[in-house]
């Protein structure tokens, strides 16, 4: 709690928050063309991430699962911009 004081975090100042500061988190998403190879990059501010603990042996296995590339088609596919 020091730590946040001296840094004005905290309490609503300056828009922060000791949960925030804590708990939060950027998330970085990469959507790659198979066919041209363009890339598009994407940055999410977070406070949790959704891991199927049921499915899995470990939490190791579920974050494993939770960052493993996939492929999009379909209804999910997406309209290269390159």
């Amino acid at each position: 709690m020091k730590k946040l004081r001296r840094k004005g975090g905290g309490g609503g100042e300056g828009g922060g928050s000791v949960v925030k500061d804590i708990f939060g988190g950027a998330l970085q998403s990469q959507v790659k063309c198979l066919s041209c190879g363009y890339e598009s990059n994407k940055v999410d501010e977070i406070m949790d991430i959704n891991l199927d603990v049921f499915h899995s042996n470990s939490i190791r296995d579920s974050m494993q699962k939770f960052f493993q590339p996939e492929v999009l088609d379909g209804n999910n596919k997406y309209k290269c911009d390159g």
